[in-house]
């Protein structure tokens, strides 16, 4: 392999130039960090991930995490709160950084091979409609550590443009559909802490899209606060229970879901509080019975959002894929399209996003436009990120 062109991740292997850039993501879940690793060719269309990685994090560092994402924050008395960010900040980019090297050691690739890396960091706040998000990371102390190029902060210009920010991956699913076989309209879902819906054509473009609801985030908090687990990771506990069609009407009265696209959402929106007042309403229900009902609110909100598109097909990613419970659900509910893991696509549904933020690094690189203004609503497309030098 011989470097090529301006960033020295430009390789020439045999006959065609390509570039490696890595990805990493850490979502509403507050789980862990993914990173992959995806080969482009010189048009920034991605041929293959050559390896991913689930980094989980440490106890400390996801309570931390928790604590900040919390609406307001949770700090014990005497805490400086900026300080405590600021803290959570170092230790974040330092896991990245760990979890990139990793990577790189699995993929056996050096540095120097790599153009670049894409990091999405941690949402700490998302309100679009007060012209603001925000991502926890510390992308200048990672460029300077790995010594490689860092492409961080996707969202803000998008905001900037009168966008939602967010999602940010629909045009990385047409991208990656686009170069494998497809019959008809198909939608990918994600499902992290949030959930949310791509909707491609028969000819690979983004007919729409946009979050649906909560996906894990209320579930996990009911499995941490009443199981004293951290997630319900097969749909277990949810499967015990039954849905409380009258806790189930009165969560569905969240205003985000009257809303039209284009719209995005978060734990600003779905906090734990909120979730705690409608839960007094129905104060014997058992715990067992709430999860099952929380379940079919995320298996609801999707449904929903799919009766606008003629779906063949139903790709899910995102730890949601390994919910038995939930796919079960979701598969009756949205019957009769197909529902299927992303890995009939050629990638592990766990490193959907992060080998969308490689592709959303690429096309910085490239100053390709890499938002998409039917799923966003920002007023026009625009090559997202700040690139950061070592």
């Amino acid at each position: 392999m011989n470097s090529q062109g301006p960033f020295r991740g430009f390789v020439l292997f045999g006959e065609q130039h390509i570039m490696i850039v890595l990805g990493a993501m850490s979502g509403t879940s507050t789980d862990g960090i993914d990173v992959a690793a995806l080969e482009f060719n010189a048009a920034g269309v991605p041929l293959q991930c050559l390896a991913h990685l689930s980094f989980p994090f440490e106890s400390n560092l996801r309570d931390l995490l928790l604590r900040l994402q919390e609406v307001p924050g949770t700090y014990n008395a005497g805490e400086d709160p900026f300080a405590l960010m600021l803290e959570a900040r170092r230790q974040l980019t330092d896991a990245y950084r760990s979890a990139l090297l990793a990577l790189m050691t699995q993929c056996g690739l050096t540095v120097a091979q790599v153009a670049a890396v894409g990091v999405h960091g941690q949402t700490l706040r998302h309100r679009p409609d007060r012209q603001y998000t925000y991502q926890m990371f510390d992308p200048a102390r990672l460029a300077v550590q790995i010594a490689c190029p860092v492409v961080a902060d996707f969202r803000s210009a998008d905001v900037a443009l009168g966008g939602q920010g967010a999602p940010l991956v629909p045009p990385f699913h047409a991208a990656w559909i686009s170069q494998r076989a497809r019959a008809g309209a198909v939608g990918v879902l994600n499902l992290g802490g949030f959930s949310n819906l791509t909707a491609i054509d028969g000819d690979g473009k983004v007919q729409g899209g946009g979050d649906c609801g909560p996906a894990s985030v209320l579930m996990d908090y009911w499995a941490r606060t009443r199981f004293n687990r951290d997630f319900d990771h097969s749909g277990e506990i949810a499967s015990e229970g039954a849905v409380a069609k009258p806790l189930l009407a009165l969560l569905k009265q969240h205003p985000y879901f009257a809303r039209p696209w284009p719209k995005s959402t978060g734990r600003d929106d779905f906090t734990s509080a909120w979730l705690e007042q409608c839960l007094q309403a129905y104060p014997v229900l058992s715990a067992e019975d709430v999860m099952s009902t929380l379940l079919q609110l995320t298996v609801d909100s999707v449904v929903d959002c799919t009766k606008g598109f003629s779906l063949s097909s139903l790709f899910v990613c995102g730890g949601g894929a390994n919910n038995i419970e939930l796919m079960r659900r979701l598969g009756l509910g949205i019957s009769p399209c197909r529902v299927a893991s992303f890995e009939e696509l050629g990638l592990a549904p766990e490193a959907v996003e992060a080998a969308a933020f490689a592709w959303l690094a690429c096309r910085r690189l490239l100053r390709l436009a890499s938002n998409c203004s039917v799923v966003t609503g920002s007023s026009r497309e625009l090559s997202l990120g700040g690139l950061y030098l070592p």
